[in-house]
């Protein structure tokens, strides 16, 4: 089901969304804080308190934000507190000081798959220049050599297929993935 419409459900007070959206990030959001705190019972009861929070807050989500953010952004505040709470005494570790950059991380491979879902979409003449050039970093000279075309032809359909790509992201997730 969709997220969106799960969050629906559970503003209006549906448990069985609650339910829903555990079953898809449960398993994901456990690995990330096993990670971070590197404890399994620790990280089972972490992952257990983000869905209650994610049930006590689901009225402040805002619909203009990406679902998937929100969650880690909970998971990743109480790992804080969590670390912080364990080590009073001593400064965060490295790993969870750098949040911002984790979440860059998060977004950048969600933006990553969606380019790579959208570019198994395109015929086969788009993807093929597109994949030589943006992927395998060729030359236009060693495209139009391959393709045995021009290189104005190779040119086009790499500005063609990448336009494709966009589209198909912009159908997909709207202006959250603005390229």
């Amino acid at each position: 089901m969709d997220t969106a419409v799960l969050m629906e459900k559970m503003k209006k007070g549906d448990m069985s969304a609650l339910g829903e959206l555990a079953e898809m990030y449960q398993q994901p959001l456990y690995y990330y804080i096993v990670r971070m705190v590197r404890d399994r019972d620790t990280a089972e009861d972490l992952t257990q308190e983000v869905f209650l929070k994610v049930w006590r807050y689901r009225k402040n989500y805002s619909e203009s934000g990406k679902l998937n953010a929100w969650i880690y952004r909970i998971a990743h505040n109480l790992v804080r507190n969590y670390v912080k709470k364990r080590n009073r005494n001593t400064e965060l570790p490295e790993h969870l000081a750098h949040f911002d950059e984790v979440q860059e991380d998060i977004e950048y491979e969600e933006k990553l798959s969606a380019v790579r879902d959208a570019l198994e979409t395109l015929p086969e003449l788009f993807k093929e220049a597109v994949v030589y050039r943006d992927v395998e970093g060729r030359s236009y000279q060693d495209i139009a050599a391959l393709l045995d075309i021009s290189e104005g032809t190779v040119k086009s359909r790499i500005s063609r297929g990448r336009e494709m790509i966009r589209e198909t992201i912009k159908k997909e997730w709207g202006e959250l993935y603005d390229m």
